[in-house]
């Protein structure tokens, strides 16, 4: 019993974080830095919850900017993107697009296009 109060704790501490990690920031860093942490928990294949929408309602997004910010990273060789998978391709070459370190990350500006930071 006490593993499943375990488990139970470490899912609800993983949301926690995601949900602080995600508060007022651009879309492109909310996308990508799902994938970084599911890459340490899960390895290089990632299931989509629910494919792109189902990604979009976990990070309180729509299915449309989901799409453009995947397209993003797999501009970028990070990723490989097939029907309810991602491949990490390359984990190093999200960390730009990416929270630092779990740390608060960028602030989307007014306007601003989804670009990795320069």
């Amino acid at each position: 019993m006490t593993h499943v109060f375990r488990y139970l704790s470490a899912e609800v501490n993983a949301h926690r974080g995601a949900r602080l990690r995600s508060a007022g920031v651009d879309p492109l860093t909310k996308v990508a830095d799902w994938p970084v942490d599911a890459h340490r928990r899960r390895g290089s294949q990632i299931a989509l919850p629910g494919g792109q929408q189902g990604l979009g309602e976990h990070l309180d997004l729509s299915r449309v900017t989901v799409n453009r910010a995947l397209a993003t990273l797999r501009a970028g060789a990070a990723i490989r993107v097939r029907p309810r998978v991602i491949h990490v391709r390359d984990p190093a070459k999200l960390v730009p697009f990416a929270a630092p370190n779990g740390r608060r990350p960028r602030v989307m500006p007014a306007g601003a296009r989804l670009e990795p930071p320069h």
